[in-house]
């Protein structure tokens, strides 16, 4: 058994948070051992993590002096657990990792796993940005940079990043738990107050500027005025009536109404599952889960063309260009334009797509196969 140490920034609300602990869901536990150091304190996922019978250490760190303590603490758990391989997660995961790898057994391989796009860096924190311009020079250290989309790959190999070590493995999805519903359908929409010849167009995402809510909510008032029975929804961190910035753009659209802002919820495959149409307006992503999500509860998407959306969706939605509230209202518009009939046979089509071309046992595969010839190689190359 192989003993995989996972290093991440934080286990709250996010992405690669999301993704680690769905790989760990479907990771071997006969031929793996997994354990997961969180740099911070953040728990959005500890207890599904925990839940699997995985150890799961907090690092707490939150300034310089902590920093100090949490380092130790990370050096400590490293040689108490004798990694096999050390996976990182994002920038500063990655760089933590590198670290823990100084005080592991001499060789233990390192993994890299970047989940982002660099359209921009300055979207990023400035911490973030050093880190990722860092693990641009310190890239051949690790034998694997595992990428969740081809874009990033590209954007960081652009940066400098290593291309010997690059390598793409897909956001993976979990179709028996995101799924059609026609329980969840009603729920939702009996909660929302909303009846079922509403048309529900659905926007998932953090309130940050970079997941475009100003195309969205501009489209959306287009939309409107073609379909007055669409209604919106739009749930993540920040999307909800306590954002005064978010409430009033949608006053002055005419939309405070007609939105439903539901925040964070722990019950997205309900969500989903109650949408005629899923969109994701964002101009920057690597590979959008939202999406993933939506497709698998049978919703066709309208996408912007940013990451790897567009190889995503494939054709089951619509991909338009970013930052272009005209064109994302008439790919919207054109979806629910289609019948009933016509949106659950898109639907149908978007959801096969993820069961066959993005699935979590297929990523989780990707991740075993990754860490045994990596494995093999160490152990081929000790014996020699």
């Amino acid at each position: 058994m192989y003993r995989v140490l996972h290093v991440i920034v934080g286990l709250g609300q996010g992405g690669a948070e999301s993704m680690l602990w769905r790989l760990l869901s479907r990771t071997d536990s006969a031929r793996f051992a997994s354990s997961v150091v969180s740099l911070t304190d953040e728990d959005a996922f500890e207890s599904r993590i925990a839940s699997l019978g995985i150890s799961v250490y907090k690092l707490k760190i939150h300034s310089a002096w902590t920093g100090v303590k949490g380092a130790a603490r990370l050096f400590s758990l490293t040689r108490r657990i004798g990694p096999d391989i050390i996976q990182g997660w994002m920038p500063h995961g990655n760089i933590a990792g590198l670290l823990a790898r100084v005080v592991a057994s001499k060789g233990v391989p390192l993994v890299w796993s970047i989940r982002q796009s660099l359209y921009d860096l300055n979207y990023e924190t400035r911490t973030t940005a050093r880190l990722i311009r860092l693990g641009a020079r310190l890239s051949r250290q690790p034998e694997a940079i595992v990428y969740n989309s081809h874009t990033a790959r590209t954007h960081h190999e652009a940066l400098g990043f290593s291309k010997d070590r690059g390598t793409v493995i897909p956001n993976g999805f979990d179709s028996d738990v995101f799924k059609p519903s026609l329980e969840h359908r009603r729920s939702l929409r009996s909660e929302l107050g909303i009846g079922e010849d509403a048309r529900l167009v659905g926007l998932t995402g953090r309130f940050h500027p970079m997941k475009g809510h100003d195309t969205f909510i501009e489209a959306a008032r287009t939309v409107r005025t073609r379909h007055p029975q669409s209604r919106f929804v739009m749930v993540g961190p920040g999307m909800d009536r306590h954002n005064a910035d978010l409430t009033n753009r949608l006053e002055r659209a005419g939309l405070a109404e007609a939105t439903h802002l539901l925040g964070v919820r722990d019950d997205i495959q309900r969500i989903d599952a109650a949408l005629d149409v899923a969109v994701s307006s964002s101009f920057t992503e690597a590979f959008p889960n939202v999406i993933g999500e939506a497709m698998s509860c049978g919703v066709p998407c309208v996408v912007t063309d940013v990451g790897d959306s567009a190889l995503l969706v494939g054709d089951t939605g619509v991909v338009v260009p970013p930052r272009n509230p005209e064109k994302l209202a008439s790919g919207m518009s054109r979806l629910l334009d289609l019948s009933r009939q016509e949106i659950e046979l898109l639907g149908t089509k978007a959801r096969q797509r993820i069961v066959s071309e993005f699935s979590l046992d297929r990523m989780a595969g990707s991740f075993s196969s990754l860490y045994l010839s990596i494995c093999e190689r160490r152990r081929v190359g000790h014996a020699s």
